[in-house]
């Protein structure tokens, strides 16, 4: 059976309006692993947010991560709506 313990993390981020409706920023994560004896995630992610209606944005991002136990690479889309 796996031992599973409590994990301390800690991230950080910024971001810049460059207009009106496009946002860009990064950010930096960091997480002890959850399994006994295995390294820390280590990790920072780079996105962009478009608004394309007054109630739709669009974020693109890519992520890679730093140690063996994160990512190496990593990317997607999201739409949100606001009500």
């Amino acid at each position: 059976a796996t031992s599973y313990r409590n994990v301390w993390g800690a991230g950080a981020g910024a971001s810049l309006r460059v207009n009106d409706g496009v946002t860009i920023g990064a950010d930096y994560d960091w997480q002890q692993s959850s399994s006994f004896g295995e390294g820390p995630s280590s990790e920072v992610t780079a996105w962009t947010s478009f608004r394309l209606t007054r109630r739709v944005r669009m974020q693109v991002y890519g992520s890679t991560g730093f140690t063996t136990n994160s990512a190496d690479f990593a990317g997607g889309l999201s739409v949100s709506y606001r009500f």
